[in-house]
C-alpha cells in the first residue's frame, strides 16, 4: 500500500523537510488565505510529513493552534523534538491516517495538501475531512485528477510507486464530484490565496 511506503520512507530517514507541493511559497499562499478569510484559532494539518508549512506558520501565527497529523510515527516522532527545540507550544503532533479519520474535534480549517494522492477511498476521505471542520470554518484539500496522473506518468519507477492508485486511476476525482459528496461548493484554493498554481486544490466552506 502507498502509505506503507511513506512510513518506510521516514523510518529510513531518506526525506527532505520541504513542502512537496510548491515549497516555500506554500507558507506565503496560507498567510494570503488567512488573510482573506480570517485568521483561524485552530487548524489540522492531516498529512502533514515534514510539517514544513505548518511549522513557519505556528511561529507567524502564534495565537492558532495547529493540530498536525500523519501515518508515519517516525515523521511525528520527528517534528515533535524539532517544536520542542523552536520552542513552540501552538503546534502538536499525532498518528492518524485517512480515511478513517478520528482527531477528537472539530477546526477552524482542515488543511490537506498533497495527501489524498495516496489514498485509495477518496470519497471516504474527503467526507472525513470534512466532519472535522467546525460551522462556518474551511476544508482546504489537493485532490488527484487526470492532469496529475498525465504528471505522474513521467516520474521513474520509484517515484511512481507511491502514486499507483492516481496511475492506475482508482482515486481519480473532479471538484463536482466533491462537491455532490459534501453537498457544498468547491472553490479554488489558489484563487482564494491569490496564487498562479495549477494542481486542483479545493476550498470549501461548511
Amino acid at each position: 500500500m502507498t502509505s506503507e511506503r511513506w512510513v518506510r520512507l521516514y523510518e529510513e530517514r531518506d526525506y527532505e523537510r520541504r513542502s512537496y507541493l510548491e515549497g516555500e511559497e506554500m507558507t506565503t499562499y496560507a498567510t494570503r488565505f488567512f488573510e482573506e478569510v480570517g485568521v483561524p484559532e485552530t487548524m489540522a494539518s492531516v498529512g502533514c510529513g515534514p510539517a514544513v508549512t505548518e511549522f513557519e506558520l505556528a511561529e507567524r501565527f502564534p495565537e492558532t493552534t495547529f493540530a498536525c497529523s500523519d501515518v508515519s510515527e517516525q515523521v511525528i516522532e520527528d517534528n515533535r523534538e524539532l517544536a520542542a527545540e523552536h520552542g513552540l507550544d501552538n503546534i502538536t503532533f499525532e498518528v492518524a491516517a485517512l480515511p478513517d479519520l478520528d482527531l477528537g474535534r472539530t477546526f477552524d480549517v482542515v488543511y490537506c495538501v498533497a495527501t489524498l494522492y495516496f489514498v485509495e477511498d477518496v470519497e471516504a476521505a474527503t467526507r472525513s475531512l470534512f466532519d472535522h471542520v467546525a460551522d462556518g470554518g474551511y476544508l482546504v484539500v489537493s485532490y488527484p485528477t487526470e492532469g496529475l496522473r498525465e504528471w505522474a506518468s513521467g516520474l521513474d519507477d520509484f517515484e511512481q510507486s507511491f502514486f499507483e492508485p492516481v496511475l492506475d486511476g482508482r482515486n481519480l476525482t473532479t471538484a463536482a464530484e466533491i462537491e455532490s459528496w459534501l453537498d457544498a461548493s468547491v472553490e479554488s484554493y489558489w484563487s482564494v490565496a491569490d496564487a498562479d498554481v495549477e494542481p486542483e486544490t479545493a476550498c470549501i466552506q461548511k
